[in-house]
């Protein structure tokens, strides 16, 4: 199931949050009604931005996908390991965005 906003927005960067928040409460009571009806063991939720990270369509939407044991769905594999002064080096300069914005 697909969750596309009305009002035009590229991507997650340029949504405003109060488009953000609707989405959000649609997308979580979409996600209940389809793995009620499903009967799914659980849901993926998936919103890609810019077309390196898969996006296509360059209007916002979310993709709420049920999921069932053994369903053959695979997450990205994990092909490069961060060394631990990278991933503090990234905490720290993230810490620092979150304060000033």
């Amino acid at each position: 199931t697909l969750v596309i906003p009305k009002r035009h927005a590229e991507n997650i960067y340029s949504a405003d949050d109060k488009m953000l928040e609707a989405i959000a409460r649609t997308i979580k009571k979409l996600a209940v009604a389809i793995k009620k009806t499903t009967g799914a063991a659980g849901i993926n939720v998936f919103q890609n931005n810019e077309y390196v990270a898969g996006q296509r369509v360059f209007h916002l939407h979310f993709h709420v996908i049920p999921r069932h044991e053994g369903d053959g769905f695979k997450h990205w594999e994990h092909t490069r390991e961060y060394s631990k002064e990278e991933i503090s080096m990234c905490e720290t300069k993230i810490k620092s965005l979150l304060i000033t914005t």
